[in-house]
């Protein structure tokens, strides 16, 4: 049986009030038995001529971000639960957001709903404040003695008439950063092994106009 789980970038992302480009870093920890935990930093540059003050934003983002961590809860399966949802003011273009969420089974995170989707189905954020839902994805293929895991870039979603979100151009100079930590045996990977992790560091302007060739295979015996 064969699962696949979108690691939940949306859940940060739905937060935004205003269309921004971003720098991601992303780590995954995977234990022997499935379990593990995911945390993201997304930190946010805000469009040329945008300003937003330290009173502004935990005023207005801030009052809007209270009931964010709420909302995010709500999205989770048992199994799955958020250990940090915070964000940080850094300069008048600039602040961040801090994620973190500890699972019992990586095959719960396919259970996770999507914030961007409303009640009815549609879509409730606009296709340009969404560049894309998630970056990270994990297929989980059961086998008779052991689990086979492979991550993957997520394929990029686009409008209806196939052209992509976002302009890439605005990603100039902005990075996504991958950290995977697992005990158990790797298989295969295109990353750099470093401290006993692997790592990817790519563009983001590759991110959001083509896929970028980020993998890893790795198997875990049951």
């Amino acid at each position: 049986m064969n699962t696949r789980a979108t690691l939940p970038l949306a859940l940060v992302l739905s937060a935004f009030a205003f269309p921004a480009c971003y720098d991601v870093d992303e780590k995954i920890v995977l234990k022997e038995d499935l379990s593990g935990a995911i945390s993201m930093v997304v930190t946010v540059t805000a469009p040329e001529g945008e300003r937003i003050t330290r009173e502004e934003f935990e005023r207005d983002q801030g009052s809007q971000l209270a009931g964010a961590r709420a909302e995010a809860e709500e999205q989770l399966p048992e199994g799955v639960r958020l250990r940090e949802f915070a964000f940080d003011w850094v300069d008048e273009r600039h602040f961040a957001f801090r994620m973190a969420m500890d699972f019992d089974h990586l095959r719960l995170l396919e259970e996770i709903k999507d914030p961007e989707e409303g009640e009815d189905g549609d879509p409730k954020t606009e296709p340009s404040t969404a560049p894309t839902a998630s970056l990270a994805e994990i297929e989980v293929e059961e086998r008779e003695d052991r689990w086979i895991v492979r991550l993957q870039l997520a394929q990029k979603a686009e409008k209806e008439e196939g052209e992509p979100f976002v302009n890439p151009k605005e990603y100039e100079g902005k990075t996504f950063r991958l950290r995977l930590e697992s005990s158990a045996r790797i298989l295969s990977h295109n990353g750099e092994e470093k401290d006993g992790a692997i790592l990817w560091e790519k563009k983001m302007t590759e991110i959001v106009s083509a896929p970028a060739d980020i993998y890893a295979e790795w198997e875990v015996a049951k």
